[in-house]
């Protein structure tokens, strides 16, 4: 298992920043391996479907992060860690060391990411590697599990013994012992681990043992390696994922299962294009911050019904078009609108005319009296934040403009934003 110094193998940068050779050079501190390096980022980048993530520019002479948020892991081991940009006035290193706690907060509330159920207490989320942060997740799980013991099954086992076992099979024991008449060709069921879900544990220790990692994850990982040493790898990872049906003797596999589809699919929440690097563990920020946003009202405003991504609204008939508001509160008879939009507002001229279309959409088929567009606060904005809809607007419908800062303790910037409903209410009135 390969280990490295892992600080001269991390490059951090935020969303919308470019790279070029030299700050992976300032990394390494070698101007060949840079390069190498450079190259391979620039041939993930070049993939199909991979400009979502990071763009070419510059005449292939640099790189730049889109909005997706995450990290890249070369097959030479280095890795790139794109973090949320929060705000503009901390220097890059700052928003490094408070962004990266934040990400991981953030991955904790999105459903179906196994980030949700992990103990987040023993990491120190700033100064760990991004990559390292997720894979110890991961082994800590395994650690719980492996506690509660590995589960085995009988299997149908084939094989050519010095004894009989089993059930003889006549036609492979002829094809295999003519001259063999000490051995017995026999079919037999034996308890074994050797099971699609151990293999799947195995395939994923076997990942990282070729990843470089710092000596705390190593030690975990050689703990746990151990314990699966013989256990084979799946020679096919989306048949034993299929193989893991539903089984209540197996509940306890659940989060470790999802932390392997994690890392042996691309089928996370931003599947990438072919095969130029290790690992790539992107998630889109407007996604993110959504789910958030979500989670944070769901637990701080309990007198609220917030439900994330409504259903079951139509702009037109037969069922068609349907309509996703981010977040939809209702008290009572009271309906308020949220969406979440993860852009850099400065001034009014930057709210873009669709969003206000959007919401005029939300508005027409909910009924709802408040609606309000929710972005992050990274800059200081300029402008009016309160809007009436009109013509043909009897309720005088309003649309409210808010903003979260991401710097500050989140379930203060919650309460701001009722406060602002509550304002409304008081204009209203």
């Amino acid at each position: 298992m390969s280990n490295h110094n892992n600080p001269k193998n991390t490059l951090q940068i935020i969303e919308w920043q470019s790279i070029s050779s030299n700050d992976i050079q300032n990394i390494v501190d070698d101007k060949t391996k840079a390069e190498k390096i450079f190259d391979e980022l620039k041939k993930f980048a070049s993939e199909e479907h991979n400009h979502a993530f990071i763009t070419i520019i510059k005449a292939g002479k640099a790189l730049k992060a889109r909005n997706y948020v995450g990290l890249i892991q070369t097959k030479s081991g280095f890795c790139l860690e794109i973090l949320p940009k929060i705000n503009d006035k901390d220097s890059l290193a700052k928003q490094g060391e408070s962004t990266k706690t934040l990400l991981v907060e953030m991955l904790k509330t999105l459903r179906n990411f196994p980030a949700k159920a992990s103990n987040f207490s023993n990491l120190n989320t700033s100064k760990t590697p991004l990559l390292e942060i997720f894979i110890q997740m991961f082994l800590n799980e395994l650690i719980i599990l492996i506690k509660k013991g590995i589960k085995s099954n009988y299997q149908s086992m084939q094989k050519n013994r010095f004894y009989l076992k089993g059930k003889l099979l006549f036609s492979q024991h002829i094809k295999h012992n003519l001259t063999h008449q000490e051995r017995f060709y026999t079919s037999s069921d034996e308890y074994s681990p050797n099971i699609p879900q151990n293999r799947l544990i195995k395939s994923t220790l076997e990942l990282f043992s070729k990843i470089s990692l710092g000596a705390k994850t190593q030690s975990l990982l050689r703990e746990c390696y151990f314990v699966f040493n013989d256990i084979p790898t799946s020679e096919n990872i989306d048949k034993d994922f299929n193989s893991c049906h539903n089984d209540r003797s197996l509940k306890y596999y659940k989060i470790v299962l999802l932390w392997c589809k994690v890392f042996l699919r691309k089928q996370n929440f931003a599947p990438y294009g072919g095969n130029t690097v290790a690992i790539a563990l992107l998630f889109d920020m407007n996604y993110l911050f959504e789910s958030y946003v979500a989670h944070h009202l769901k637990s701080h405003r309990q007198d609220w019904d917030i439900s994330a991504q409504d259903r079951g609204k139509y702009l037109l008939q037969n069922d068609f078009c349907a309509l996703r508001p981010d977040i939809v509160a209702t008290k009572d008879n009271e309906t308020i609108i949220l969406d979440t939009k993860w852009k850099k507002i400065e001034s009014q001229k930057d709210i873009a005319v669709s969003d206000i279309y959007q919401m005029w959409a939300y508005v027409s088929k909910y009924k709802s009296e408040k609606t309000i567009l929710l972005y992050p606060k990274i800059g200081d904005f300029q402008g009016k934040t309160s809007f009436v809809f009109k013509p043909n607007n009897p309720g005088n419908v309003s649309l409210e403009v808010a903003f979260v800062d991401l710097t500050l303790k989140i379930e203060a910037e919650i309460k701001k934003i009722f406060e602002k409903f509550q304002k409304t209410d008081e204009t209203k009135q």
